[in-house]
């Protein structure tokens, strides 16, 4: 019965924020277990007691120094991790719009990563993100484009 046992799972949330038809991308430092020196919009653990968007919300502020609304669940996501005792960690990713900025002028990043930048859509391929992320990103920025002509 469910109630008699504790299932203890890691889980993500993930952002994506745009800025006209430029996305915020953060490159993950050199010391991460998983994905390391790829590209990556920003995201990570659920921690007990948090919602989704309340995670997101933390974790975009922690990582980019941004203050942000998740505005749209975008996709569900899986990050595989063969080497970990959890094989791979369910995610969420959103759609987010930017408020600001913590230092009230640009993305303040965190050791997790050891740069940030706008990229237009149409440069994304000049970058190496982690596995699903660009095709991610072009898929948002399609949804908010259609969703602005209507």
């Amino acid at each position: 019965m469910r109630e008699e046992k504790i299932h203890k799972i890691e889980v993500h949330v993930a952002g994506i924020c745009f800025s006209g038809d430029k996305v915020l991308v953060l490159k993950r430092s050199p010391s991460r277990k998983l994905f390391p020196n790829l590209w990556e919009c920003g995201g990570g653990a659920v921690w007990p007691g948090e919602n989704f968007e309340d995670a997101l919300a933390r974790e975009m502020k922690d990582e980019a120094g941004i203050i942000v609304k998740p505005v749209m669940a975008l996709k569900t996501y899986e990050i595989m991790t063969p080497g970990f005792a959890q094989k791979k960690i369910p995610g969420l990713r959103f759609v987010c719009r930017l408020l600001g900025f913590v230092n009230g002028k640009e993305p303040k990043i965190s050791e997790e990563h050891t740069e940030w930048k706008w990229v237009a859509i149409d440069k994304l391929d000049e970058l190496e993100f982690i596995p699903g992320v660009k095709e991610d990103i072009r898929d948002a920025y399609s949804l908010i484009r259609n969703h602005k002509e209507k």
